[in-house]
């Protein structure tokens, strides 16, 4: 928002609420603050603040805490419309033949070789022998301590 918005804000404001000062520091305070934030937004924050009956100025910090909150919701409305827009169609047969041929690929995996076979069953039999013997330790010394 430009300077000129903000006083406009301020201007609202104190024809609003009678006793909000207009003096040039509080111009250049309220300009600073809703810099960050649409016109329209502040408006509409200051016409909800008129609106709930409030008694006392709002300040410019819940003018812009107000406004900001207004412009997140029509920037996510934009997001949610766009994505509405957006190509939604489905894939044609080339792309889902693509799609089918690399989740096969990956649902199979690399094929072990038989060397790779005959190492992993040796590599389990090995495994099984080394939990017996701890079986058989663990056993040997509970039979001891009783």
């Amino acid at each position: 928002m430009e300077q000129s918005q903000a006083v406009k804000v301020l201007l609202k404001v104190s024809t609003i609420w009678t006793s909000q000062p207009m003096d040039e520091a509080v111009q250049a305070e309220w300009a600073e603050c809703l810099a960050r934030v649409s016109f329209p937004a502040a408006l509409e924050a200051v016409r909800d603040f008129r609106d709930r009956g409030r008694q006392d100025a709002p300040t410019p910090g819940e003018i812009y805490r107000e406004a900001a909150a207004i412009d997140q919701r029509a920037e996510d409305e934009r997001r949610r419309r766009t994505l509405k827009l957006a190509d939604h169609s489905k894939p044609n047969e080339q792309e889902r033949a693509r799609f089918r041929a690399v989740l096969h690929s990956v649902m199979e995996g690399p094929k072990p070789s038989a060397g790779q076979n005959a190492a992993s069953a040796a590599g389990a039999r090995a495994t099984d022998a080394e939990t017996e013997r701890a079986q058989e330790i663990i056993l040997a010394k509970r039979r001891r301590s009783r």
